[in-house]
């Protein structure tokens, strides 16, 4: 954020603009709000939603709008009601997806980070600082893109 002056002559804090659309999709609504909370405050356009069934039928539904702008990065907790944010990302890159896809669990067994890492998605265990899912997604969307940081 960087510091302006309005018109009083205060000094306010305004978002930066970094164009950044992001799908979030986390259960437990504290911690989904305060993500979303702070992504916006980053000048990111979240969306955010509380179920991996949920973020599929919003990935769907971008997809049949054309008009409407792709998710530049998408976050998905493991463990939610119903399916597990992995099977949703597994489905997606088997469709092809190559968006860059940020996992997040409290519980980050071997199973998990190899299941992520097979799937090419950043796994942050919980908990973790915002700043560092601030970093996370500027590193995501970094003008090389992600693809070149999986062929290393």
């Amino acid at each position: 954020m960087r510091p302006t002056r309005n018109t009083d002559d205060e000094t306010t804090l305004q978002p930066i603009d970094r164009g950044t659309r992001i799908l979030l999709a986390e259960d437990d609504a504290s911690l989904r709000e305060l993500i979303s909370c702070v992504l916006r405050l980053d000048g990111h356009d979240v969306e955010a939603v509380s179920s991996a069934q949920e973020m599929q039928s919003v990935l769907v539904a971008g997809a049949a709008a054309a008009a409407d702008r792709p998710f530049d990065v998408i976050v998905t907790d493991v463990r939610m009601p119903g399916r597990s944010g992995l099977d949703v990302v597994e489905e997606l890159r088997a469709a092809g997806c190559a968006t860059p896809i940020i996992v997040i669990t409290a519980f980050p067994d071997d199973a998990i980070k190899e299941r992520a890492l097979s799937l090419q998605t950043m796994l942050i265990a919980k908990p973790f600082s915002l700043e560092a899912m601030s970093f996370a997604i500027d590193w995501m969307v970094d003008v090389d893109g992600p693809e070149s940081r999986w062929a290393h």
